[in-house]
């Protein structure tokens, strides 16, 4: 039986002050402080994650808080996210109840 790879997962109870970046999709339900860089890959901000960084995405799904600006492909901010900054995203979907307290730059999709 082979086990899927599911990425790293950051627990509740860790706190990362530095910049994070990294080939691999990546779970916060910590805390992150500085800067995040996952260009290629996912990044989930669980309902219990704090981040206070920049964060570089292909992916970005919110959950929990984010205080610092998003540059992403597609972002999916559920309805229990705190966002306080700007987003640049292709696409985004917003569930209702979630917080963004900034602008969302939504760029068109590179169609030929």
């Amino acid at each position: 039986m082979s086990e899927k790879t599911t990425g790293t997962t950051i627990g509740r109870l860790v706190v990362i002050k530095g910049e994070l970046s990294g080939q691999e999709d990546v779970m916060i339900d910590g805390r992150v402080e500085s800067k995040i860089n996952l260009d290629q890959k996912v990044l989930t901000v669980g309902g219990h994650g704090i981040v206070k960084a920049t964060i570089v995405a292909k992916t970005v799904v919110v959950a929990g808080e984010v205080q610092g600006g998003i540059m992403a492909e597609t972002i999916d901010f559920r309805g229990t996210c705190r966002v306080e900054d700007n987003v640049d995203v292709q696409q985004a979907a917003i569930a209702l109840g979630a917080y963004v307290n900034g602008t969302i730059g939504i760029r068109g999709s590179k169609r030929e």
